[in-house]
């Protein structure tokens, strides 16, 4: 259904109804626009804005490590343009599921618990293709685990 929205770091794959997603291992893949989560929810800018004004209205004291605007200039007019653009850091994004009344927000919601049901049941959760394309994220898990058996021992 979706496959990387405008250029998103976020992988999104639904077949046959279940949500598969993945996001790329980089600082600034954290981050998503206002554009980018129209197009993955499939809402209109009016529904995501009232969404994420609902989301702050609950989570005021997060808002500043949630959002950040960012001074882009773009090269496919002539003269060149310049705007800032809004961007939202993961957290907003699925919160954004409890927000907006679509198909993928259901989805997501779907997957969200069921990561969650898989933390809380096992203790951990691993996402193996991440891990594959990361260098420092199986070096990271290595140090993990042998912090947990030191303490247990």
């Amino acid at each position: 259904m979706h496959d990387h929205v405008l250029d998103s770091p976020l992988k999104i794959d639904l077949t046959s109804g279940k949500l598969s997603l993945s996001i790329e291992n980089d600082t600034q893949a954290q981050w998503l626009s206002q554009d980018q989560l129209c197009q993955i929810y499939t809402v209109s800018f009016k529904d995501l804005q009232a969404a994420i004004a609902k989301i702050f209205t609950d989570n005021e004291s997060q808002k500043d490590t949630w959002i950040r605007k960012i001074h882009m200039v773009t090269h496919d007019q002539s003269p060149p343009q310049a705007k800032i653009v809004t961007q939202y850091r993961l957290p907003v994004f699925f919160l954004l599921a409890n927000y907006l009344d679509s198909e993928m927000a259901q989805h997501i919601k779907r997957w969200s618990a069921e990561q969650m049901a898989r933390v809380l049941s096992v203790g951990y959760t691993i996402h193996s293709e991440s891990l594959k394309s990361n260098d420092k994220g199986l070096s990271q898990l290595k140090r993990q685990i042998a912090r947990l058996e030191s303490k247990a021992r």
